[in-house]
C-alpha cells in the first residue's frame, strides 16, 4: 500500500496537470501588478495595507486552481480507464484516499509557488510584499484542502469537462455570501479556507473565522464530502 502512495507522489514530477496549474499562476500575478497604484499610496503603511490586500484577493485564484487540480487528479485518470486498472490492484477506498494525499502536495505547492510569485510582484511595484506569518503557513494549508476538495467533487462528477466547471463554483459561490452573511459565509468552505489565511479583521474580507476555527470547518467539509466521494466510488462502475 505504501508503494501506491510513492507512486502516486512521484507522478507530481511529471504531472502535467501540476504544471499547467502552476503556469496559470502568472494570471494572479498579473492581476496584483495591474493594480498597483500609479502613483502610489500616501504612506507607508497605506502601501502595506494595500499589498496584503492584493495579495489575499489573489489567494482566492490560488484556491481555485488548486482545486481544479485535485479534479484533474481523478478525472483525467477516469477518462482514460486508469482508474479502472488502478482498482484492480487494491481496495477503491485507498485508491481514494493515496490521490488525496498526492492532491493535498500539489495544492499545497501552487499556494506556497502563487503567494511567492505574486509577493515578488508587490514588492518589485511598491515595496512591500504583503507577507505575513499566517499568509506564509495558511496559503499552501488552505489550498491543501482545496486540492482534496476538487479531488472529492471530481470523483463525484467525475466528467472531465463538467468538473472544470462544478468545482470552482462549489467554492466561488461562497463569495456572494461573504459579502451579504458573512457568518454563513465564513463557514462554506471557501470563506473556512480564507479563514486559514488572513486575520478576521484584515481587508479584503473580514468577518471570517479565526485560522484554527476556519482550519476545522474545512476539515469539517472534506471529511462529509469525502464520506460520499468514497460511498459513490465504491458503488459505481468504474467504465
Amino acid at each position: 500500500m505504501r508503494d501506491r502512495l510513492a507512486v502516486e507522489l512521484l507522478r507530481l514530477r511529471h504531472d502535467v496537470a501540476l504544471a499547467g496549474s502552476l503556469a496559470f499562476l502568472l494570471i494572479p500575478a498579473l492581476g496584483a501588478a495591474a493594480a498597483l497604484p500609479h502613483d502610489g499610496p500616501a504612506d507607508a503603511r497605506a502601501a502595506e495595507l494595500l499589498a496584503g490586500s492584493q495579495l489575499l484577493s489573489q489567494a482566492v485564484l490560488f484556491i481555485a486552481a488548486a482545486a481544479v487540480y485535485g479534479s484533474l487528479r481523478y478525472t483525467n485518470d477516469y477518462r482514460t480507464g486508469a482508474i479502472a486498472r488502478a482498482a484492480l490492484l487494491g481496495p477503491r477506498s485507498r485508491l481514494l484516499w493515496d490521490r488525496a494525499v498526492s492532491a493535498a502536495a500539489g495544492g499545497a505547492l501552487i499556494g506556497l509557488v502563487g503567494t511567492a510569485l505574486v509577493a515578488t510582484v508587490l514588492g518589485l511595484g511598491s515595496g512591500h510584499t504583503g507577507l505575513t506569518a499566517q499568509t506564509v503557513l495558511g496559503t499552501p494549508a488552505a489550498c491543501a484542502t482545496a486540492g482534496v476538495w476538487g479531488l472529492f467533487v471530481g470523483t463525484m462528477v467525475r466528467h472531465h469537462l463538467l468538473t472544470l466547471f462544478v468545482v470552482p463554483t462549489t467554492l466561488f459561490a461562497a463569495l456572494p455570501v461573504l459579502a451579504a452573511r458573512p457568518a454563513v459565509g465564513r463557514l462554506l468552505p471557501l470563506g473556512a479556507q480564507l479563514g486559514m489565511i488572513t486575520a478576521p479583521d484584515r481587508a479584503p474580507w473580514t468577518g471570517l473565522l479565526p485560522a484554527p476555527y476556519g482550519a476545522l470547518v474545512a476539515a469539517a467539509w472534506l471529511v462529509a464530502v469525502g464520506v460520499l466521494a468514497r460511498v459513490l466510488l465504491t458503488r459505481r462502475d468504474l467504465v
